[in-house]
């Protein structure tokens, strides 16, 4: 437990601000009706301890951080068993439902020279042992009780003692071992925290607070129950609806058929009426009326103003004013204020969103025509969801502003965040995005990413032929592929060489050398490291080069040359002829060769001996045939070249 400087007040009744009478609550003063409390809230500061009230006394483990509470049931006779609230985290406040502590509520009354009694619901006194009994014991009596000094310890945290033939006692929670914990009456060698008490006080009715401001004179507002990214509103009449679709980022709500939309007409600096949209008033039933009812906004929240002040609630599906002890156990309504309509305009491709969106109307636009979607105007929703249209068969991008990123969905893949204080400065990739093969890659504006943010998979040929391959960022080969590299180009004559990775931009050529069974063999690889992609990003300008847009071919004098289909020979490309994204060319202008020899890896000079296939074959040494393609199966008695030297198979036939 964190602790702040400590402040210990011994609490006097004539000194501090402490109630010495029995609660009552308004449902006694209403119908002299017992008060039960529903709720726990834990007491903070001396001034919040009523005396008389119903309290809760626990402490937390120093070794484990567990809070335990401290039982009103004997346990033989002379030792308080503590009771662990498993799912309670005393750090972080909370209230403590009524039903789970039924057996361990405590009451504290006033004694001579500022001291209290600790008692039971029934009567029984808390008190220290005495005389020949167990000097650290706690034990219940019906008649002699304890004068127990009540100090404020500070942190939130108080403490019970009492005098014990001059040696000062307090309640403490005890470890025996890890599976026993108990209260007792312990001096000051027992560790500090455990003496260290939290209090919880039973609360009966709601305190509705202070006044707060008036909303904007002629705002329009809806009622509601928040709860995190959870909303109930209120409709026209009253009723339930969910409205967590409704809830925006910057506190409004989006409006919407379901939601019941009033205007606030200010009568003083603390008062209001809400009017509906033909002019009626909404009264503390949720109805409407001719003549005005007066609200008021108050710390619990929505209320109206008079002499029975009544604070508005979610009760049973429908929303109503009650009296403050009906109030507790239930969600208190507020105003929330209520966006402008939605509304977009398109150009180019880009659509722009003004307005209060909803999760439920952004994740039906249609994207008809739409390349980029920019929402960097718009407040997102709290909990936004998937696009419902969003095109699988084109890129498409979606611009939001960075303040706004945290609640970005890993669905919105390809999500970039903009800083609206520099329109010029690079976005960031938001979400794990996987470039779709044969799409073009065609940013509205530069974008970084992150290591393993960027994808890209493709079904690879499942023949063992080669392909051609371009990405914007730098990856691991995968296992089971061949990636090459250009290396030169010598009277019709193509080189390429192993490369063990994948350079951003670069072009390739790639294999998966075993043939499938079936369909091709995937390959899929990740950013191995951060990058950037321009608005106008192209490959590296080279004989052999890739393309992130479709490439098409006016005319076969270009001299760009195509691998064919079986990934056997690069051939001149025709008019007409297309080449997809994510894939290379050659570009040999002036050329007139109409079929390009392919070798791999080096080629030999001369060839001063022959050496065993199956001895030289290795993953970093591969095998060609006399016509340089790549073998994956040689054949026994055949001659292939490995690192430069022709060498021959005869231990095996794979």
């Amino acid at each position: 437990m964190e602790k702040g400087p400590v402040v210990v007040r011994l609490i006097f009744a004539a000194q501090v601000a402490l109630v010495f009478v029995p609660l009552a609550s308004h449902a006694q003063q209403q119908g002299g009706r017992t008060s039960v409390p529903l709720y726990y809230d834990r007491v903070h500061q001396a001034e919040q301890v009523t005396i008389g009230g119903h309290y809760l006394i626990g402490a937390v483990v120093p070794a484990t951080s567990q809070f335990r509470l401290m039982q009103t049931a004997d346990v033989n006779g002379q030792f308080r068993k503590s009771i662990g609230l498993s799912t309670f985290d005393c750090e972080q406040g909370g209230e403590i439902a009524a039903e789970k502590v039924g057996d361990r509520v405590w009451q504290i009354s006033p004694a001579t020279n500022g001291r209290v009694v600790v008692k039971t619901a029934d009567g029984r006194y808390l008190r220290g042992a005495r005389g020949s009994e167990n000097a650290t014991a706690l034990m219940l009596s019906a008649t002699d009780s304890t004068l127990w000094m009540l100090r404020d310890e500070g942190d939130g945290t108080f403490s019970l003692s009492h005098d014990d033939k001059g040696q000062v006692r307090y309640v403490t929670l005890y470890e025996f071992n890890a599976q026993s914990h108990y209260y007792g009456c312990y001096t000051a060698a027992t560790p500090t925290d455990s003496k260290r008490l939290m209090f919880y006080r039973g609360r009966t009715e709601v305190d509705v607070g202070k006044m707060q401001p008036v909303p904007a004179d002629l705002s329009s507002v809806a009622i509601a129950t928040t709860h995190v990214t959870q909303m109930t509103v209120a409709k026209a009449d009253g009723s339930a609806a969910d409205g967590s679709a409704l809830l925006l980022t910057d506190g409004t709500v989006a409006p919407d058929e379901r939601l019941g939309q009033w205007t606030i007409q200010r009568q003083t600096d603390s008062t209001f009426v809400l009017r509906d949209a033909a002019g009626a008033y909404l009264d503390a039933q949720f109805a409407t009326q001719e003549q005005p009812c007066l609200w008021s906004l108050r710390e619990a929240g929505l209320a109206t103003v008079g002499d029975d002040v009544r604070l508005a609630v979610l009760d049973g599906g429908r929303f109503t004013a009650v009296l403050p002890h009906e109030a507790v156990g239930k969600a208190a309504a507020t105003l929330m204020p209520v966006g402008q309509a939605p509304n977009s305009s398109e150009e180019a491709g880009t659509l722009s969103l003004q307005g209060a969106w909803s999760a439920d109307a952004l994740a039906a636009l249609p994207w008809t025509t739409t390349t980029t979607l920019d929402l960097t105007s718009i407040a997102l929703p709290q909990a936004p969801h998937p696009f419902s249209r969003r095109p699988q068969d084109r890129s498409t991008y979606i611009l939001v502003a960075a303040c706004q990123a945290a609640v970005v969905p890993d669905a919105w893949t390809m999500t970039l965040a903009c800083d609206a204080a520099d329109p010029e400065a690079d976005a960031v990739l938001l979400t794990p995005t996987i470039l779709a093969d044969r799409q073009a890659l065609v940013p509205p504006r530069a974008f970084r990413y992150a290591a393993g943010q960027l994808g890209y998979r493709r079904q690879a040929a499942a023949d063992g032929g080669w392909e051609t391959l371009c990405l914007p960022f730098e990856a691991a080969v995968p296992a089971g592929f061949t990636v090459e590299a250009y290396e030169d180009y010598d009277a019709g004559t193509l080189s390429f060489r192993h490369s063990a990775g994948i350079e951003a931009h670069r072009a390739y050529l790639l294999c998966h050398p075993f043939a499938a069974a079936t369909e091709g063999p995937v390959f899929e690889v990740t950013a191995s490291a951060e990058g950037r992609i321009a608005a106008d990003e192209s490959p590296v300008s080279a004989v052999f080069s890739g393309t992130y847009v479709p490439l098409d071919i006016q005319s076969a004098a270009e001299g760009i040359y195509l691998l064919n289909a079986e990934g056997t020979a690069f051939v001149r490309a025709a008019a007409g002829s297309r080449l997809a994204p994510y894939r290379a060319a050659l570009r040999l202008d002036g050329q007139q060769t109409v079929r390009l020899r392919v070798t791999h890896g080096a080629q030999p000079d001369g060839i001063p001996h022959a050496t065993d296939a199956a001895e030289t074959a290795t993953d970093d040494q591969p095998l060609y045939d006399l016509t340089g393609r790549r073998v994956s199966r040689p054949q026994q008695g055949r001659l292939y070249i490995s690192r430069g030297h022709k060498v021959v198979c005869t231990g095996f036939d794979k």
